[in-house]
């Protein structure tokens, strides 16, 4: 029960961290969005690379919760490690810090 928490907990928030991340990057670039489009494609391709492009096996060694639920890299605590780095990142940088 404590796994499936976990899992869900992770997943829900790593999607509301990239929303964040992706409205901080438009910030950034005064309203532009080519900054929160190329970060969204660099994160897909990476997905793809990653799941599709067999970069990495899952051995299960590890539990869901940490490398990703549902072999979704960011919806883990290292994915969510990641986006959080990545929101510091476009927090600092953005004109819109009161978002949060």
């Amino acid at each position: 029960a404590a796994t499936m928490i976990a899992s869900l907990f992770l997943s829900r928030n790593s999607s509301r961290l990239l929303g964040l991340i992706l409205v901080w990057a438009k910030q950034r670039s005064q309203g532009r969005l080519g900054l929160s489009i190329g970060l969204h494609g660099g994160l897909v391709w990476g997905y793809y690379l990653i799941n599709v492009g067999n970069l990495i096996t899952y051995t299960g060694i590890a539990p869901d919760w940490v490398t990703g639920v549902g072999k979704n890299p960011l919806a883990g605590l290292v994915g969510l490690g990641f986006l959080g780095i990545t929101a510091g990142i476009m927090r600092k940088r953005s004109s819109f810090k009161d978002l949060v």
